[in-house]
């Protein structure tokens, strides 16, 4: 019998296709009334929908290339709950779907999925609008929606008195053009994005930088402890942009617009995708909006290893720097770039 395609993963969560080896499962879980109580219109399934939800699923791999999927948890590979994307009564968005096992309820697996699905939605799909539905009395799904960047978008009432939401997510996606060896799409910071944007800064700084500066200077500079409510509150300011290899976030770089020019706050690579373009791709996009902005100069404080990619960009050191973090003294150079009017 073929294997089940892997979709994604996320630290605990496995998410493939299912088929109907998946039956008992879903049997179990979309049968139990008080699991599916918020669920579509809040009945349980039976065993004959349940396989009508297969073929359908079925049907929905091979004219859309997605459909519902199984969840499944990497420390005991049991399967905990279906999530997807679907189009209720032949609907134009794309619409975000979950369910899960009472017994996995309270641990953060909707969250994880959720963002997991947003994610996967974006780069692999090219979604750049999901929504969601949601009785208004669901507080616990609303949070959910929430943490994974929806926002409610109408709401209505039903002929029972209860009320029904819509929330929604719109996603920029820009598509690699140039000739790099891996394919990059490029999105906004999305909530959950965070901790391995933490990551990717401590392992570019100990991995790529270990070659221009001490043990000591890469220690103050980023920690081995990644500091993760400094890199939630950060990104929630900084709002970065990611460079994806598909579901894998292979760089960010922070760009703040000021009133005439900009400045690269940050802009680092996932060891695993170091030279391959990444950051190019990201910095390319960050001037291509200050040009659309008619602005007339960006600046960076660029690191050693980090100079020689801006100057092929046409910045120009204006200064050597002499920085101290944490009591260690760290060099890095001001540079700017001025853009043609």
């Amino acid at each position: 019998m073929a294997s089940r395609a892997l979709l994604f993963e996320t630290e605990r969560l496995r998410v493939r296709q299912i088929d109907e080896r998946d039956f008992d499962a879903m049997v179990r879980i979309y049968g139990d009334l008080e699991a599916m109580k918020y669920v579509g219109d809040g009945t349980a399934l039976t065993r004959e929908s349940c396989l009508a939800w297969i073929e359908i699923t079925r049907n929905n791999y091979a004219t859309q290339g997605y459909g519902l999927s199984c969840i499944v948890s990497k420390q005991t590979g049991h399967t905990i709950g279906f999530c997807g994307f679907t189009h209720p009564g032949q609907q134009a968005d794309p619409e975000l779907k979950y369910c899960l096992e009472k017994a996995s309820w309270g641990k953060g697996f909707a969250t994880e999925v959720g963002l997991g699905m947003v994610a996967y939605g974006a780069a692999e799909l090219g979604l750049n609008r999901i929504i969601a539905t949601v009785d208004a009395a669901h507080s616990v799904s609303r949070h959910v929606l929430a943490k994974c960047g929806l926002a409610l978008e109408s709401s209505s009432a039903n002929d029972d008195g209860s009320g029904s939401e819509v929330w929604a997510r719109h996603v920029e996606i820009a598509s690699q053009t140039s000739s790099y060896p891996t394919a990059f799409t490029i999105r906004k910071y999305c909530p959950g994005d965070a901790p391995s944007i933490g990551r990717i800064y401590r392992d570019a700084v100990h991995q790529i930088a270990k070659e221009h500066y001490t043990q000591a200077q890469l220690k103050a500079w980023a920690p081995r402890q990644v500091d993760y409510p400094k890199w939630e509150a950060r990104c929630e300011e900084k709002q970065p942009f990611l460079a994806m290899a598909g579901m894998e976030i292979a760089g960010f770089l922070e760009l703040d617009l000021e009133a005439t020019e900009a400045h690269v706050d940050c802009a680092y690579v996932n060891p695993r995708f170091a030279r391959m373009g990444a950051i190019s791709i990201l910095i390319e996009h960050a001037l291509g909006i200050c040009r659309s902005k008619g602005l007339t100069a960006v600046r960076v404080e660029a690191s050693e290893c980090a100079r020689p990619l801006f100057e092929k960009y046409g910045f120009q050191v204006l200064e050597l720097q002499q920085v101290e973090v944490r009591g260690e003294v760290l060099s890095n150079s001001r540079m700017r770039l001025e853009l043609e009017s």
